[in-house]
């Protein structure tokens, strides 16, 4: 193993780790807890599954397309803005529903909004990871 690698400065690893760790932790959470969420509030199966689909649907689209804008825009900003993106839409599911303003189609949209921002954040974060040990002090 190199010796830079053993004696150098690991807060940008550890950073990028801490971030992967809370961005799938919350992934997680929101793709399990808004179809229940729906489930509970509407009792229809199928409007869960539904709210799910357009959850899932963008990652698997923006997983198709994100390399190139990752490489245009860069592998830190992506994974930033794609965590905020992610973070606003999660959270104006709450806010809507305590103004009781929050209707299907939106919360469809607002998740579907989460997916697509997912796999690009993911990725760049997955991509910063080999680059980390080598980064300038």
């Amino acid at each position: 193993m190199p010796e830079e690698f053993l004696t150098g400065d690991r807060r940008p690893l550890t950073a990028v780790l801490a971030a992967n760790l809370v961005s799938i932790t919350g992934n997680c959470l929101t793709y399990m807890g808004v179809p229940w969420f729906v489930l509970q509030s509407t009792g229809s199966a199928a409007k869960a599954g539904i709210v799910a689909f357009c959850t899932l649907l963008p990652v698997v689209l923006a997983a198709l397309v994100s390399g190139p804008v990752i490489d245009r825009i860069g592998r830190r900003r992506v994974s930033v803005a794609s965590d905020l993106a992610c973070g606003v839409a999660v959270a104006a599911v709450p806010l809507l529903q305590f103004a009781d303003i929050l209707h299907f189609w939106m919360l469809c949209v607002l998740m579907a909004l989460t997916g697509l921002f997912r796999s690009p954040g993911e990725t760049a974060r997955g991509v910063l990871l080999p680059t980390l040990p080598s980064a300038p002090e």
